[in-house]
């Protein structure tokens, strides 16, 4: 999302009743730097249960994805430094990696990395926000197998997740095949504190949006002014996060004035949760069949092979 449009949807978010802010604005470099001390507190157990089904399924993945292939190519949006695809091209035919993610850092040292560790693999690093349109290299041919890991696609709406979806169905084409992941729902308490963790590190990362606005559009925030608060919602199958004014409060964004009563909310992320069915029939939408699932023992997180 470029500069100016940024600041759009932050005004008109925090101008609209109820406050939203786009949980584009946790990961500058401060706010990247706390999600990964989120990875690893003991509440937050996604990335630990996801890394736990990879070590143990990985090469049955491999080959379910290439699906007797020769030759296949990855394509991976949202990449950072592509340690996760590290662990499937080791047992791939692959012969094109594609990398696509807004950090030209993480992309330099991911693809780096990637080329010394399979030389025969042609690794193409794409500076791009793929929330909006862009634009691929040419690419060899083979088997195309998206690849998107951790449990990114719960911050999207349902209909955006379609949306998404269908995009990737597109670039992998007929026959293509996607890996992702997805946290499934559970005791609403182990949710809850999933994102609101004892160490109060989401808390300093859902404040990092306001601290992110002060450093970039010379807001007035008063960090201490908000509190953390995460919410289950049972009905619409997510986990939301909000900033609640503790008391009355006036800021302003970019020179704009705004104003906040004690106890009032600006919305921040959801992070929908699904069942592997419902999961498939959404895929079902974007133009893929679900094809197979790896699963922790406790079924708390999922990586599904979509066909297109």
């Amino acid at each position: 999302m470029t500069d100016d449009r940024l600041l759009r949807v932050v005004l008109h978010g925090l101008a609209s009743s109820p406050k939203t802010l786009p949980p584009t604005l946790f990961y500058d470099e401060a706010g990247s730097g706390l999600f990964d001390r989120i990875t690893t507190v003991e509440d937050y157990y996604p990335t630990r249960v996801e890394a736990e089904i990879f070590r143990e399924h990985a090469v049955e993945m491999a080959m379910a994805a290439a699906d007797g292939a020769a030759r296949v190519v990855m394509v991976e949006p949202g990449c950072g430094s592509g340690a996760k695809a590290a662990s499937l091209l080791a047992h791939l035919p692959a012969v094109a990696y594609v990398g696509i993610d807004v950090s030209v850092t993480a992309l330099t040292a991911g693809a780096s990395r990637l080329e010394e560790a399979f030389p025969k693999v042609t690794v193409m690093a794409v500076e791009a926000d793929y929330h909006e349109p862009f634009t691929l290299p040419a690419l060899p041919e083979g088997r195309r197998i998206g690849f998107f890991p951790g449990s990114t696609i719960g911050n999207f709406d349902p209909d955006d997740a379609v949306h998404f979806l269908a995009n990737m169905r597109e670039i992998v084409r007929p026959g293509g095949r996607f890996l992702i992941g997805v946290d499934l729902w559970k005791d609403p308490a182990v949710l809850r504190r999933a994102y609101d963790d004892r160490e109060g590190v989401t808390a300093a990362f859902n404040k990092n949006a306001l601290a992110h606005l002060n450093r970039r559009y010379a807001a007035d925030f008063v960090l201490a002014q908000f509190g953390h608060l995460s919410r289950v919602d049972a009905a619409l199958g997510r986990v939301e996060m909000h900033l609640q004014a503790r008391e009355a409060v006036v800021f302003h964004v970019a020179g704009r004035r705004f104003s906040m009563a004690a106890g009032e909310t600006i919305h921040t992320e959801n992070a929908y949760k699904y069942d592997i069915p419902g999961f498939g029939a959404l895929a079902g939408r974007a133009g893929f069949q679900l094809r197979q699932t790896w699963t922790d023992a406790g079924s708390r997180f999922a990586v599904l092979l979509l066909a297109a």
